[in-house]
């Protein structure tokens, strides 16, 4: 299995983006993506991109996903 990372942030006061968080793409089967990640809030967990939480919150965030191991 091919792993990806994800990052995401925003956008600073000097207009240029920032990377505030990042995660590893544990599957991508073409319908959606399962990513591990940890928050301050939530300790470590997986989140599945047809799920509410990235729906509402980390679809927004997103700033690329990179493949770092083939």
């Amino acid at each position: 299995v091919s792993q990806s990372r994800y990052c995401h942030g925003g956008k600073g006061k000097s207009g240029n983006y920032y990377v505030s968080h990042v995660g590893i793409v544990l599957e991508n089967n073409g319908n959606s993506i399962d990513m591990i990640h940890s928050s301050s809030s939530s300790g470590v967990r997986v989140d599945n991109t047809n799920s509410e939480t990235w729906k509402n919150y980390w679809s927004r965030k997103l700033l690329f996903v990179k493949r770092v191991i083939n």
